[in-house]
C-alpha cells in the first residue's frame, strides 16, 4: 500500500489524459489513497477532506514509461573507455546490495524526477529483483520496475565477449547468462525465468561498444 497519508487535490490545472489530442484546461484532479481517484471540471465544489494545491498555470500528464533502463553506472564517455573497468566496480556494487543501494537508488529518483513513473531494468543484474520489490515495499522510492535480472547472449556475447571480455567465467556468470548450444536454452531460461523476472533480455547482435560494427550474437533458430 501507498504510505500517502493525506488525500490531494491540484485545482485549476490543465491535463493531457494520454487519449485526448489537446490539453484539456481548468480540471482537478484528485488523488485518494496515492491514486488519481476522479479529474472533474475545476468549477465544481472540492471534495471534502482534501489538501488542495493551486496548480493554476500547471499542466500535469501520465506517468511517462521508459522502457530500456540501465542503473548500473551513469552513462558519459566512461562507459565505451573504461567499460572492462566499470564491470568490475559494478560487480562489487551490486554484490552488496542493499548496503551499497544508494547510488543505484539515486540513479532511479533521477527517473523519477524526470516524469519516469515505470521503468523497464534490461539486464543490470538479478539485484534488480531486489530494488523492485524495496521499490513495491515502499522501502526505497523510485519508480515501479519491471526487470529482466541478467542480460542472456550467446557463446562470447554481447556481454561476456564484450563489457565483461576481461573478467574471469565466474565473474562473467554474475554479468550475464551465456547460451552455449540450443539444446540447453530450455533448461536454462526456465531456471532463470523462476528466478522472478519479469521479461526476457537476449542480444541477437553486437559490437564493439560501439567502435566497430554489429556482428552475430544469438543464432536465428536460437531466437
Amino acid at each position: 500500500d501507498s504510505p500517502v497519508a493525506e488525500d490531494l487535490a491540484f485545482a485549476d490545472v490543465s491535463v493531457w489524459d494520454g487519449h485526448s489530442r489537446a490539453l484539456l484546461p481548468g480540471r482537478c484532479v484528485v488523488i485518494r489513497d496515492g491514486r488519481v481517484s476522479e479529474i472533474v471540471e475545476a468549477s465544481r465544489p472540492l471534495p471534502a477532506g482534501v489538501r488542495v494545491i493551486n496548480a493554476s498555470g500547471r499542466t500535469l500528464i501520465p506517468g511517462l514509461i521508459d522502457a530500456h533502463v540501465h542503473l548500473m553506472f551513469d552513462s558519459g564517455p566512461d562507459l565505451l573507455t573504461r567499460g572492462p573497468r566499470l564491470m568490475r566496480d559494478w560487480l562489487d556494487l551490486t554484490r552488496r546490495y542493499p548496503e551499497s543501494r544508494d547510488p543505484i537508488v539515486r540513479r532511479a529518483q533521477l527517473k523519477l524526477k524526470s516524469g519516469v513513473t515505470t521503468m523497464r531494468v534490461l539486464g543490470d543484474g538479478y539485484y534488480s529483483l531486489a530494488l523492485r520489490d524495496d521499490v513495491a515495499a515502499w522501502d526505497v522510492v523510485g519508480p515501479r520496475i519491471l526487470t529482466a535480472g541478467l542480460h542472456v547472449n550467446g557463446p562470447a556475447g554481447y556481454v561476456t565477449g564484450g563489457l565483461a571480455s576481461r573478467l574471469g567465467p565466474a565473474e562473467q556468470a554474475e554479468c550475464a547468462l551465456e547460451l552455449t548450444s540450443l539444446d540447453e536454452i530450455e533448461t536454462r531460461l526456465r531456471e532463470h525465468i523462476a528466478r522472478g523476472v519479469d521479461v526476457v533480455k537476449i542480444a541477437t547482435t553486437h559490437g564493439d561498444l560501439g567502435f566497430a560494427d554489429a556482428k552475430p550474437d544469438l543464432p536465428e533458430e536460437w531466437v
